[in-house]
């Protein structure tokens, strides 16, 4: 829910407010870091990989942006996989279609 409140469109962040969810200030809270330092943007550029698995491990409304990342290590995009979360694994399958692109 978090997630949909943040990349939902207009109608999605209504509802998860409605829930007691809330966005970040700025567009798609891309900019804005967590209590860790870590940013949507962030996760989803990042090429080191030590930063990656930090991410992973504190971040989880972070993971569907680090699922975005062209750059992740296969053994995180199988970890990913694994958390059968829908955001995640959108965000896995547009990463893999971008990449056969």
């Amino acid at each position: 829910m978090r997630w949909i409140a943040e990349f939902g469109d207009d109608r999605a962040r209504q509802v998860a407010a409605e829930r007691g969810y809330t966005t970040s200030a700025s567009p798609l809270g891309a900019q804005q870091p967590n209590q860790y330092g870590f940013s949507a943007e962030m996760a989803a550029n990042t090429t080191d990989q030590m930063q990656m698995a930090q991410i992973a491990q504190t971040s989880p409304e972070l993971h569907a942006s680090l699922a975005s990342n062209p750059n992740l290590y296969p053994a995180l995009v199988d970890w990913l996989a694994g958390l059968d979360d829908p955001a995640v694994t959108a965000a896995l399958a547009a990463r893999d279609q971008w990449a056969q692109e």
